[in-house]
């Protein structure tokens, strides 16, 4: 079954996620989170997205933006 269509409008809320390759680690080290934390916020205001929530994982992260 396949699932409803995404509301995709200006001030929708949307999920989104990445996992790395056969599900090894995406983040290897602190490092690796802190720079991916410190480019997220850099490009939030360079493309107009607000993130409300993150989470990040060794092998993936999601955003709630």
């Amino acid at each position: 079954m396949s699932r409803c269509p995404r509301q995709d409008h200006e001030g929708a809320w949307q999920h989104a996620m990445n996992r790395g390759i056969d599900r090894q680690p995406a983040f290897r080290s602190d490092a690796d989170s802190q720079i991916f934390y410190d480019c997220l916020v850099v490009a939030m205001p360079r493309c107009g997205v607000e993130v409300h929530a993150y989470c990040l994982l060794d092998n993936h992260f999601h955003l709630l933006a």
